[in-house]
């Protein structure tokens, strides 16, 4: 039986990803040499461009993808010879989720429920729950096939969330097409979770003012490498930016600092406004 008790975000760790690669065909690296340890009860957000490696480096830790080399612990287990065990406590949401698409909305919340073991009157009131929450009432009787791209999120989103896990590992599920009170619920969500101490999540974003607020460390991912991992104190001291913001600090990390271009174009589009009456004139 894994210990998943509440041990604190000091406790031991609940992830340890040592040295991984991952190389696809072509021999390109997505992965190369990523390390870190994740203790139980924060939640890191993973922060870089598309196509920096946070996609696989999220597989890789919820079994999905076998790296070449290195290795990953979940809970102190090995990740893919005791994959069955983790899965009970493991929520993986990706960034374009797969479903069922001949299923009817209710027929996959309740599938996901007993996959995890879920009690049947627990299991309902969860769906009942998450549905209202998601405004996803009036459709869950109707086809997957026929949902929005929003809907068909929001039904991934519930789908996660009704497991109940002790890990979540989610990429970018601010993405798809979801509506603004679903988007203020998932923040929300991901707010109460951070505050229990029995939960840790892996989180995916671009969204670096959000991860910023909510985040107990933040994970700095770009050219398929773990740049930079620590609390946003500790990257300011290490890159000597005193009160910088996410934003600023991954262009510092990266060596693709923007702001002096910025100040350079907004320099150049006040000039232009300052001209454009007397070319109208003219």
């Amino acid at each position: 039986m894994v210990d998943l008790n509440p041990a604190g975000r000091t406790g031991d760790p609940i992830i340890d990803v040592v040295n991984v690669t991952k190389c696809y065909e072509g021999g390109k690296a997505a992965l190369t040499e990523a390390h870190m340890r994740l203790h139980r009860g924060e939640l890191v957000a993973l922060v870089g461009p598309n196509g920096a490696g946070k996609s696989t480096l999220l597989k890789c830790m919820a079994g999905l993808v076998r790296p070449q080399e290195g290795s990953i612990t979940v809970a102190g287990k090995d990740r893919f010879r005791d994959h069955l065990a983790i899965r009970t406590f493991t929520a993986y949401l990706p960034d374009q989720p797969n479903m069922f698409v001949h299923f009817r909305g209710i027929e996959h919340l309740q599938m996901i429920g007993d996959l995890y073991g879920v009690e049947l009157s627990e299991r309902n009131r969860r769906i009942e729950s998450f549905a209202r929450l998601f405004d996803l009432d009036e459709i869950l009787e109707k086809r997957i096939a026929t949902y929005s791209n929003g809907q068909y999120k929001k039904l991934a989103l519930a789908a996660t969330f009704l497991t109940n896990a002790r890990i979540y590992l989610l990429d970018e599920p601010e993405t798809g097409g979801i509506d603004p009170p679903a988007s203020a619920a998932l923040m929300q969500i991901l707010r109460m979770l951070r505050d229990r101490k029995d939960v840790t999540i892996v989180w995916a974003t671009q969204i670096v003012e959000m991860a910023e607020k909510l985040c107990d460390r933040v994970a700095i991912v770009d050219d398929g490498r773990v740049q930079a991992f620590g609390t946003m104190n500790e990257l300011r001291a290490r890159y000597q930016a005193p009160g910088a913001d996410l934003g600023r600090l991954f262009g510092l990390v990266t060596g693709k600092d923007k702001q002096q271009l910025i100040s350079e174009v907004l320099e150049s589009m006040a000039h232009n406004a300052e001209e454009a009456p007397r070319r109208i004139a003219r």
